[in-house]
């Protein structure tokens, strides 16, 4: 019940800073992996779930503006995703603005794709 009633605040004070977006809950994988780039390179990436979709799926590092990330915790974080008025051809649609963490728990997360 509290949870709810922080995340309704939230949401509310987002709204009052005009910032239009989709409230979203994600985890967020307790290792990050490693992706290569289009031009050579690699990159590291967070893995991270939306909501109850069971997959997986990668973000770069620092794609959740305001989050601190610390390997070696499973996350369960609130977010804002705010769609990005006309993105760069190679860049995010989205933008991601953390709120707040529902959960860090010292765990290995499973199910992570092979690199």
């Amino acid at each position: 019940m509290i949870t709810l009633v922080a995340i309704s605040t939230m949401a509310t004070s987002v709204s009052c800073q005009k910032t239009e977006g989709e409230l979203l809950m994600m985890t967020v994988a307790s290792r990050t992996g490693t992706n290569t780039m289009m031009f050579g390179g690699q990159e590291e990436i967070l893995w991270v779930k939306y909501g109850e979709y069971p997959g997986w799926q990668a973000m770069g590092i620092n794609s959740i503006e305001g989050f601190e990330y610390v390997p070696g915790y499973e996350y369960v974080i609130m977010v804002m995703a705010i769609p990005v008025e006309n993105p760069p051809a190679d860049g995010d649609s989205i933008r991601y603005q953390y709120l707040s963490t529902v959960s860090k728990t010292i765990k290995e997360s499973v199910g992570l794709p092979d690199e």
